[in-house]
């Protein structure tokens, strides 16, 4: 279905220069050998999570139907990730982690999914485009929550509720929306149903509705305006991947309407997901896979947990790691995104662990022939303001995950 073009990819990375493209190598010794990769990734493009009825209440218009159920990885999602991972495999192959022809050995790459269907059939996706027809499959439980990627909903870490509920209203106050996005994404939705602001029978605008600040089995889970907002500029990203023969949001929403909505996301997403005990419950199973994958088991060169994007934000925030995506601002996790880390060795025999970030672009999203050169970000790994030794990083999980498991 989709041909391969180059061109396409290589005017975004020349375009993603000035957000520190720098492919998977970065700065990196010319000298130094790759050593091992470890990706936390995305799935790829999904059909909304929430239900029928509470998206008729946020919109004066019917939603799309989508090809699959509720939250599901679509056919289009799939194939997206396979192409993006086809180019990964032949970057990985001139490093020489991977071979350039035929399957890898049974024991070199490992994919660990979550139980939900879009993780793991992203997995799937993924495991196509990077090792076709080598029978490989992705570890995975469909029948239970994964205290992997979810260690607060398994009941393996807890929140302080008082002080993450004080922490998040702090932060809800203090934000800054984007001027312009909330009035466009009322524009264009006509939010919102009688009865979602204060119970009467009368309508109300999305700006009407008061931020709150919930719990759910334990978990936290934020309400209101900005909720609503940062949801239905995803929804709106979603319909741009899914459907590139039209622009989303009832044909009003297109690469510029999601530049100015997207940024309204990615604030409202950090704020919940980089808060530092939120970061700390819900990511720190999470990052010390991410540093034994590193460097201790497994034995594979490339590991791949396929995920969301709760938990890269999760693992970025406890890391400090950052990144700018052109079009859709800082810290954005489009479907299929992924954080990638990489362990190198120079020819003296130093070791040094990088992370960056694979940038799936509004336009690789929307295009009807994706295909190219990946747009790879540097996402700023730091140990003491210092390139990452291995022991300097392993250091620095541990502080980042002890200032929160342990407080003084």
């Amino acid at each position: 279905m989709f041909k391969m073009i180059g061109i396409l990819f290589l005017a975004l990375a020349a375009a993603a220069g000035d957000a520190h493209a720098a492919g998977l190598r970065g700065d990196a010794p010319e000298n130094s050998r790759l050593l091992k990769l470890v990706v936390l990734s995305r799935h790829g493009v999904r059909s909304p999570t929430q239900s029928p009825e509470e998206l008729a209440r946020w919109a004066s218009r019917p939603w799309p139907q989508w090809p699959v159920g509720k939250g599901e990885l679509t056919a289009r999602g799939g194939e997206l990730l396979t192409i993006q991972w086809r180019e990964m495999r032949r970057i990985l192959a001139e490093e020489g982690l991977l071979p350039a022809q035929g399957c890898p050995g049974p024991e070199d790459v490992l994919c660990v999914a979550d139980a939900e269907q879009r993780t793991r059939e992203s997995a799937a996706a993924i495991l196509k485009g990077l090792v076709p027809e080598c029978g490989l499959s992705a570890a995975s439980d469909p029948t239970q929550v994964t205290p992997l990627f979810h260690p607060v909903r398994a009941r393996q870490a807890s929140l302080d509720t008082q002080a993450v509920r004080a922490e998040m209203e702090r932060v809800l106050a203090g934000l800054h929306v984007p001027h312009g996005a909330l009035e466009l994404i009322q524009r264009v939705t006509g939010c919102c149903a009688p009865g979602l602001c204060d119970g009467s029978t009368r309508g109300c605008a999305l700006a009407d509705i008061p931020d709150t600040v919930g719990f759910n089995k334990g978990d936290v889970k934020l309400s209101g305006r900005l909720a609503m907002a940062s949801s239905l500029a995803e929804i709106f990203l979603l319909e741009y991947g899914q459907w590139p023969e039209r622009n989303a949001g009832w044909g009003e929403v297109d690469a510029e309407a999601l530049k100015t909505m997207l940024p309204v996301h990615n604030l409202v997403f950090d704020a919940l997901n980089r808060a530092p005990d939120v970061a700390a419950a819900r990511g720190g199973a999470m990052l010390r896979a991410i540093r034994s994958s590193l460097l201790e088991e497994p034995d594979a060169r490339v590991i791949i947990y396929a995920g969301h994007d709760t938990n890269i934000a999760n693992t970025g925030g406890l890391l400090d790691l950052h990144w700018d995506i052109p079009e859709q601002g800082h810290n954005a996790i489009p479907p299929g995104g992924a954080l990638l880390f990489t362990l190198w060795e120079n020819a003296s025999g130093r070791r040094e662990i990088r992370a960056s970030f694979l940038a799936p672009t509004l336009e690789t999203l929307h295009a009807s022939s994706p295909g190219g050169e990946p747009v790879i970000l540097d996402a700023g790994l730091l140990c003491d303001g210092e390139p990452c030794t291995p022991e300097a990083f392993s250091l620095l999980t541990e502080r980042a995950l002890e200032a929160r498991e342990n407080p003084s």
